[in-house]
């Protein structure tokens, strides 16, 4: 019987996912377009603290330079309004200008050489081992029915990881890891929105606040990273949102 190949795998389960580096591409000469560069922008990114979402975040770094950090475990946005008004008050400062940001968030998912979404076969390791592992472990306890709700100190991105994820399910629901990826994505997105309403009021109030902004979802395989972008925009205080073609 014929067989996919994973990049068919991919495009099948992450409709519009390209690689990695092209996705750094498009997203640059877009944001170029629209105005922004290394000089006047602050980039920001939000991922999963897993070190197999450090390459793409170097890749992002070396276009638009050092990245202020948002993300936590599984990428969600646990930074909060502290933290992204210290993002609004980092960015350049330019005259007359637009206090402007990139700002890129998304959750992740491995696949293996097999075709197994939520496995990846990390380098030096000699099997797959679980991407995106918190999501995973949070999907374990939904299976398990040992979902733990209260607050560890000890434990605390999961902790919060494990409260925003479940809002965002259908009570009952346990997404298999492909679906659980989006919903989570979804989520960031959802957060991300919320967080930049308070960029205007925190550190620029005298300045129109535009920010480049797009969240999906990266997928990684052992010969590379993949993207999906989800909304690519320019979110404006003076004029509100409008598109970005990648």
């Amino acid at each position: 019987m014929p067989t996919r190949s994973l990049d068919r795998q991919i495009r099948d389960e992450f409709p519009g996912a390209v690689p990695a580096v092209d996705f750094v591409s498009a997203w640059r000469d877009a944001c170029l377009d629209a105005g922004f560069d290394a000089d006047t922008a602050l980039l920001a990114v939000g991922v999963c603290r897993d070190e197999v979402c450090f390459p793409f975040v170097a890749q992002l770094e070396a276009v638009w330079g050092p990245a202020f950090q948002l993300g936590s475990l599984g990428g969600l946005l646990t930074i909060g309004r502290t933290g992204i008004s210290a993002m609004a008050s980092h960015a350049p400062r330019e005259q007359g200008a637009p206090a402007r940001y990139v700002v890129v968030a998304a959750a992740h998912i491995g696949v293996d050489a097999a075709g197994t979404f939520g496995y990846l076969r990390r380098e030096h390791q000699d099997v797959s081992s679980r991407t995106c592992g918190a999501l995973m472990a949070f999907r374990d306890e939904l299976l398990t029915n040992r979902l733990r709700l209260g607050y560890d100190p000890v434990d605390p991105e999961m902790s919060l990881l494990r409260q925003r994820v479940l809002t965002a399910l259908v009570y009952g629901d346990i997404p298999e890891p492909v679906e659980l990826t989006q919903i989570v994505a979804g989520a960031i997105d959802e957060d991300l929105r919320a967080l930049l309403d308070w960029i205007q009021g925190a550190s620029v109030p005298d300045r129109e606040v535009q920010t480049a902004v797009v969240t999906g979802v990266l997928i990684h395989t052992a010969t590379g990273d993949w993207f999906q972008a989800h909304g690519p925009r320019i979110h404006s205080t003076v004029t509100g949102d409008r598109a970005l073609t990648l």
